[in-house]
């Protein structure tokens, strides 16, 4: 099955946008010192502290604004996939039992990664599948192949397929290290990405073929975010590509 993309999002060291990402790649990827993404973003309601959840919430947002034609609420689920996971998150609420303290109750609540998919979902009337799925070097073929498989049966059509990781901090940086020179790559420098496509099968939504050349600069990046940005694109997507 082909897969078909019919809006993208992606926000990281090169910006707010899929095409600004070829200019990113052919600069050497370069990453700002904190590793943030040039974005001062706001926090959702209801949340607290973590990147994750602005980069979420603002990615999928972006991307079912530019969606045509507007998404159904049962015809439309959500993938999310991630190495990490919520990682600031999870440090605060760790950090405050160590040192015997009461961790902030909103932290429970939003350490559960489809807390802030609801939070989208219900803003824009999605009642399809939420799915989460975490992994490593193969994380993209693992979450390709959910999406394969919530597209081949049932009332989905579309998908939106989110990509998120904190390369920040310490722990952060040390699973990335280890993911990268499993690969005999070298060590990922410090990075923060979120990415948010739109798919469906090609049978049901004519748009762009997910299928674009790779770039060299590719692997100087961990194999996860190089394979979701191709997934994106880079370009801007085209509901009549020539």
């Amino acid at each position: 099955m082909r897969t078909i993309v019919d809006a993208a999002s992606a926000i990281g060291p090169w910006g707010e946008r899929p095409e600004e990402v070829p200019a990113w790649l052919d600069a050497g990827c370069p990453v700002p010192i904190d590793g943030y993404s040039p974005l001062d973003l706001p926090m959702p309601r209801g949340f607290i502290e973590s990147r994750f959840i602005t980069l979420v919430d603002h990615a999928l947002t972006t991307c079912l604004q530019a969606a045509e034609p507007e998404v159904e609420g049962a015809a439309t689920g959500i993938v999310l996939a991630t190495v990490l996971g919520d990682t600031t998150t999870a440090d605060l609420a760790s950090s405050a039992v160590g040192a015997k303290r009461r961790p902030q109750p909103l932290l429970f609540y939003q350490s559960v990664p489809t807390s802030v998919l609801g939070h989208v979902s219900t803003r824009f009337g999605l009642t399809g599948p939420m799915v989460c799925v975490s992994g490593g070097a193969d994380l993209y073929q693992d979450a390709m192949e959910t999406v394969e498989l919530l597209l081949a049966d049932g009332p989905v059509q579309r998908l939106l397929v989110v990509y998120i990781d904190l390369g920040t901090g310490p722990r952060a940086q040390e699973t990335l290290r280890m993911l990268t020179e499993a690969e005999g790559a070298e060590p990922a420098r410090p990075w923060e990405a979120c990415i948010a496509v739109l798919v469906a099968a090609d049978d049901r939504i004519p748009g762009t073929v997910a299928e674009q050349p790779r770039h060299a600069a590719y692997a100087w990046l961990p194999r996860p975010l190089a394979s979701f940005l191709q997934l994106a694109g880079g370009v801007p997507v085209s509901r009549n590509p020539s």
